[in-house]
C-alpha cells in the first residue's frame, strides 16, 4: 500500500494529506488497526508529513466506491485462496504502477 501512496505523492509533487474512507466494521479493534496503518504512512519528500490526514468509516451499502473497493478486495483475496472464478474478469483491467506514473508525468 505504501508504494502506491509514494507514487501518488511523487506525481503530485507535494505531500498528499489524503482523506481515506474504509468500510464500516463491527470490530472496533480492526478499525483501529486499519486507521493506525494509514496514519503511519509518512512522506519521504517532507519528513514527518502525513500521506493520510484522516481515516473515516462509511457504509458500503450506500457508498458506491466503498462497495466497489470491497468487491475488488474480496475477489483478490479469494483468488489468492484459489476460490474465485471471477477474478480474471477484473485482473485484465490492472494497469502496472510504472505505466500509471509515466502517463501522469506526460499529462
Amino acid at each position: 500500500m505504501n508504494e502506491f501512496y509514494l507514487i501518488a505523492e511523487a506525481t503530485k509533487g507535494s505531500p498528499l494529506n489524503e482523506h481515506v474512507k474504509v468500510d464500516r466494521h463491527t470490530d472496533a479493534d480492526y478499525f483501529s488497526l486499519i486507521r493506525k496503518g494509514f496514519l503511519a504512512l509518512k512522506s519521504p519528500r517532507q519528513p514527518g508529513a502525513a500521506l493520510v490526514k484522516k481515516v473515516k468509516d462509511g457504509k458500503s451499502e450506500v457508498e458506491d466506491l466503498i462497495q466497489l473497493a470491497d468487491m475488488v478486495c474480496g475477489a483478490a483475496r479469494r483468488n489468492l485462496e484459489g476460490r474465485c472464478p471471477y477474478f480474471h474478469l477484473i485482473a485484465r483491467k490492472q494497469i502496472p504502477c510504472d505505466l500509471q506514473l509515466a502517463k501522469r508525468k506526460e499529462g
